[in-house]
């Protein structure tokens, strides 16, 4: 093999051209024919090497490096080529000057995934290294520089923290959507909506790491909005006391609307805030609000119920995955309030529907009673009817006897009458008329009294003596009575006479 000067094999790549090039000196080293044997001797070791290394050599530590190293920094190559160290790594020579210092006091040096600042295409970008420092020393002795070996391990550091980000994400994920799960749980069996809401709001502050959170309910009164603080997390309920309810502002506008969530890393820098009158932003004396979250909570039919609002008063905290867990709770917590609604208005038409039966049980029992009532007048109406007719035609053939009856008592009472003038002279015949005509009376005042039952004359009340109303009726009742009640009758007549 032939020498590159005296010491010198041929080899090194291209590097190992431009350093064997005539024109070629290091700062501080000049030409390379002229450098020590132990500087030629590491930098033929260092030049023959597949592994990125470099060598500052000499009071200005002269930047020497192999090919491999080349794609470490190959905007600065070739120049960087026997420039002093200081210069080539003048970006990063603050971070470097104690690991150099340290090393030339001569203590070797090793640094895992180093993280280094490194300009790249015009731009600093991060990088990291994996490298060594080893002291180096002249002929007699001396440490005259360093030789570092290095690997570029950006990618592979990426690739870890990727993994590390992307578990990092998975657990929080697990977390939230553990979280979101224990929350839709709870709030499905809740049948009240201020302890549902409660349970959300306690929810979304976990999710977001929001220092704050409230849940408003949605009411129109006709003049831009009014809404009800149903549930509050984080803060007492006292800071939002002595300020009125919030109006659809521009900033509030996209939740009570409906038209979307408002995710801002600051509030304060929205274009939408501090537009509306009094306050132009938040009232003096509000909780300072930067990270603001705000999802609204609509129904299955597409109208707000209201709408959960966040805030943080740092920037920045809340993330894409908070905005999508507060979501999916905001979803859930929709679907449960419905489902209340629901439940209060099938209970409110049950209720409804059992005071109707109650109403038309107690309606049917008063019609039956009534129906009843109705019936047994009616039966009664008709039995005195039927009583009526059949008395009055008992009455209209008692008349019509009792009226014959009289007319054949006038013709006997007459020719009676006339048989007495022509016998007033027999004393017997005489006396048997008389008994005759006292029955022809007495037939005529049965007739009489017929015919008062036949004609249903009104009774006239009076005082009488009712020995003599019974004795006079003597001849009635004995023919009412019939023969076998005779003596019956006799027994209690006497009593009366």
């Amino acid at each position: 093999m032939r020498s590159f000067g005296k010491g010198w094999p041929r080899g090194g790549g291209e590097i190992g051209e431009l350093l064997r090039h005539p024109a070629f000196e290091a700062v501080g080293l000049g030409p390379a024919e002229s450098w020590p044997a132990s500087l030629k001797h590491i930098a033929e070791m260092v030049l023959n090497s597949r592994q990125p290394k470099f060598v500052a050599w000499g009071p200005d530590l002269s930047f020497l490096y192999n090919d491999a190293y080349v794609p470490v920094f190959p905007e600065r190559h070739p120049a960087a080529l026997g420039r002093p160290f200081r210069e080539v790594w003048a970006d990063i020579w603050e971070q470097f000057s104690p690991i150099v210092a340290s090393t030339l006091s001569g203590s070797p040096q090793l640094f895992k995934e180093l993280r280094i600042p490194m300009r790249r295409d015009g731009r600093t970008e991060d990088t990291w290294f994996t490298f060594s420092y080893t002291p180096l020393r002249d002929d007699d002795g001396t440490i005259a520089g360093i030789l570092c070996a290095t690997l570029d391990v950006t990618d592979q550091v990426a690739a870890k923290r990727g993994e590390k980000l992307a578990l990092e994400e998975l657990r929080a994920k697990s977390e939230a959507l553990a979280v979101v799960n224990r929350a839709g749980a709870a709030i499905t069996i809740e049948p009240d909506v201020e302890r549902l809401t409660q349970i959300v709001v306690d929810a979304g502050v976990t999710l977001t790491g929001a220092e704050f959170g409230a849940f408003f309910y949605n009411v129109d009164d006709g003049g831009g909005g009014s809404y009800m603080l149903y549930a509050l997390s984080g803060v007492d309920r006292k800071n939002f006391e002595k300020f009125p309810m919030p109006r659809n502002t521009k900033v509030f506008a996209p939740t009570f609307d409906g038209e979307g969530i408002v995710r801002s890393d600051d509030i304060l820098l929205d274009p939408r805030y501090g537009q509306s009158a009094p306050h132009f932003g938040m009232p003096k004396g509000h909780l300072p609000v930067r990270s603001y979250l705000a999802v609204p909570v609509k129904s299955r039919d597409g109208s707000v119920i209201g709408g959960l609002f966040f805030g943080h008063a740092e920037p920045g905290r809340f993330s894409q995955a908070a905005e999508a867990s507060l979501v999916s709770l905001a979803g859930q917590s929709a679907v449960a309030i419905d489902n209340i609604r629901l439940f209060r208005a099938a209970k409110v038409e049950i209720d409804q529907r059992r005071d109707m039966e109650d109403q038309l049980r107690k309606l049917n029992e008063m019609l039956e009673v009534r129906v009843a009532a109705e019936i047994a007048e009616r039966q009664q109406a008709e039995a005195a009817l039927q009583q009526a007719q059949k008395m009055e035609s008992i009455g209209k053939l008692t008349g019509g006897v009792a009226h014959d009856f009289n007319n054949l008592l006038q013709v006997i009472s007459g020719n009676l009458q006339l048989l007495g003038k022509d016998v007033a002279e027999n004393g017997r015949a005489k006396e048997r008329i008389a008994n005759a005509l006292v029955a022809v009376e007495r037939g005529s005042r049965l007739a009489s009294q017929l015919l008062a039952f036949g004609r249903r004359q009104p009774l006239e009340p009076k005082v009488i003596n009712i020995g003599r109303l019974v004795t006079g009726m003597d001849d009635m009742l004995r023919r009412a009575l019939g023969e076998r009640d005779r003596g019956r009758d006799r027994r209690l007549r006497r009593p009366l006479e």
